[in-house]
């Protein structure tokens, strides 16, 4: 059973797919040389880089409410699984200093600039004058748009895909949350026409806010993005489920449950605002990273990557395991995080190929663009392998050698082969005080769609598998083309005969300035 974990960590990182999970319980986070402080509700997912921070509400009533109906063992329709759309919200907020808006936009930007913008535009509200007849690089839906279809360069600011921008009913307006202005810049996907609708039914209209401050020159873009039910899916789920006598009396729930739903996402977007605090940057350069959950240590990462972490037993609900999980990749960015969501969003309801996220498409993508990648797990044994420490509390070796031909079996299967061709790896176990560790090193070639190498890919692959007798830990790190092992992620995927005399962390140069991480209220 062990050598299924051990695929589907390695899987989960190779493919580009591993899960987001659910933020412990951090109050708030804090980025000084950004500005910025931001509340962080219990049970989100946490997504984070150098200029950004943002969350992830799962919809955790809609899968335990799925649990109870017997989801997990097939006794609820396609249909009716489809008719629970996906409740979740996500919450991102984005700094852009003036340097980067300037080179956006091609004009001069400052707060005062933007304030004065802002108040010229709640005037116009205020006596019924059409906001459009501003001319304001920020009031312009261009300034933000995503390029179609990889063409053009994506910009700082490049965050509204081009599907739903020119599918969507778009709103400008302001108001005031806590201390901060904001102008809001609101799209609601359109439901297409039928005869225009590709989707076959399958049509899931967005509801996308930007809403933009500014405080010390920098532009604040706090965004927020959820999906809106899916009228066609619960139509078809009415039609197949229910006779007709019953069929008024589940619409009515349904519609109930929409409306309850899109209320609460409302809260939850003023609640994002209303959380934000923004204070002079400081000037230190101050180290980016994440806490590790196993050690309770900040973890530094390099100023190009991005981390999603969480926790699963938040956003599964009722977990089978209770687990932390952190998923890096080093080379990405906001807008290209967006423009992932917009390739998706171009493939589901408008047809269009160019944003396929089959794993065959993100795989070449990601490849393509991010030097390396990432994944790590500490928490409790699956529920087989708990059982397995049951009976017999001092197996710890036979799980190293469990892990061991796992990882072998999981490099050597064929769904591995579709993408990667291992040319060399090595696995090595080490005997700890209350523990057992296993290492894999390796080099590969990536595949193809079709199946042949590719020579000028090369992989590298460096990891550790750790067992407690109670919990345990899983480290995988990718990289791509050559790309170096930084002395930051050494000490994550070594032993420790292999990592260097002296690794040196990338500290503030001012004794004051804190690293990126969560702090107390």
């Amino acid at each position: 059973m062990h050598n299924h974990i051990v695929a589907t960590a390695a899987l989960s990182l190779l493919l580009g797919l591993g899960s987001a999970t659910t933020a412990w319980g951090a109050p708030a986070y804090r980025d000084a040389d950004s500005g910025f402080r931001l509340r962080v509700p219990e049970a989100s997912i946490q997504l984070a880089g150098n200029d950004f921070y943002g969350y992830i509400l799962p919809d955790l009533r809609e899968r335990e409410a799925g649990e109870a109906e017997g989801e997990a063992e097939g006794e609820v329709s396609e249909a009716a699984a489809k008719a629970r759309y996906d409740h979740s919200l996500t919450c991102t907020l984005y700094a852009v200093p003036a340097a980067q808006v300037e080179a956006a936009t091609g004009k001069p930007f400052s707060t005062e600039e933007f304030l004065r913008y802002y108040e010229s535009l709640s005037l116009m509200e205020r006596n019924d004058i059409n906001p459009n007849k501003i001319s304001y690089a920020l009031y312009d839906l261009d300034t933000y748009r995503i390029p179609d279809d990889g063409k053009g360069t994506a910009g700082p600011l490049s965050l509204l895909p081009s599907s739903l921008l020119d599918n969507a009913d778009v709103s400008l307006s302001t108001l005031k949350k806590g201390a901060h202005p904001y102008v809001r810049i609101h799209l609601v996907e359109k439901l297409p026409a039928e005869k225009d609708d590709t989707s076959q039914g399958n049509f899931a209209r967005h509801d996308m806010e930007l809403a933009l401050t500014s405080a010390n020159d920098v532009l604040y873009i706090a965004m927020t993005a959820y999906k809106l039910p899916n009228l066609n899916q619960q139509k078809e789920y009415l039609e197949n489920d229910y006779t007709l006598l019953k069929r008024r009396k589940e619409a009515k729930k349904l519609t109930s449950n929409n409306k309850a739903v899109l209320a609460k996402h409302r809260e939850e977007r003023d609640a994002f605002l209303q959380g934000l605090s923004l204070f002079p940057p400081t000037k230190e350069s101050q180290p980016f990273g994440y806490t590790d959950p196993e050690s309770g240590k900040f973890q530094r990462l390099g100023r190009d990557w991005v981390y999603f972490q969480g926790d699963w037993s938040k956003i599964y609900g009722k977990a089978r395991e209770n687990g932390q999980a952190l998923l890096a990749i080093q080379g990405i960015t906001l807008p290209k995080l967006y423009g992932i969501f917009g390739d998706t969003l171009a493939a589901t309801n408008y047809g269009s190929e160019a944003g396929s996220l089959k794993p065959e498409s993100l795989w070449k993508r990601q490849l393509a663009e991010y030097p390396a990648m990432f994944y790590s797990y500490y928490g409790t044994y699956p529920d087989s392998l708990r059982r397995q420490f049951k009976t017999n509390p001092h197996s710890l070796k036979w799980m190293g050698l469990l892990a061991d031909v796992g990882i072998t079996m999981a490099l050597q299967s064929d769904q591995t082969k579709k993408y990667l061709e291992m040319t060399h790896f090595d696995t090595r176990q080490e005997d700890l005080s209350n523990a057992v560790r296993v290492y894999l090193n390796g080099e590969g070639n990536l595949r193809n769609q079709e199946g042949t190498p590719r020579k000028k890919t090369p992989v590298h692959l460096d990891g550790q598998v750790t067992f407690w007798p109670n919990k345990m830990k899983v480290n995988l790190l990718a990289r791509w083309n050559g790309t170096p092992l930084e002395d930051g992620m050494k000490t994550l995927v070594l032993r420790a005969e292999e990592k260097p005399v002296e690794d040196k962390p990338n500290v503030p140069e001012s004794p004051a300035a804190s690293p990126k991480i969560n702090d107390a209220p």
